[in-house]
């Protein structure tokens, strides 16, 4: 996982596997993780989150972990589970 520093105590990673594949995990100093997911598209459905709900499950009870799908829509919406979708322009 390619590293670049945030915060002295923040890392920002991406993860790959053979079948999973998750844009920007960082975790903060208390080792708890942000996963976050970009998509262009201007809807999200259940299946936007598969590679998210993946990783969550394998790390349950180990860490602290939410999910977040930044896409071009208008409406943040919960998927559930601590999992969320957030327009762009919220960031702003």
């Amino acid at each position: 996982m390619p590293e670049i520093e945030l915060h002295p105590r923040w890392r920002l990673q991406h993860f790959r596997s053979k079948s999973h594949e998750i844009d920007f995990v960082v975790t903060n100093e208390a080792g708890e993780l942000l996963l976050i997911d970009i998509k262009s598209s201007e809807s999200v459905n259940s299946e936007d989150f598969q590679h998210i709900r993946w990783l969550k499950e394998r790390l349950q009870g180990q860490k602290r972990c939410t999910g977040i799908i930044l896409y071009a829509g208008h409406e943040v919406r919960s998927a559930g589970c601590g999992c969320y979708a957030i327009p762009f322009a919220a960031m702003w």
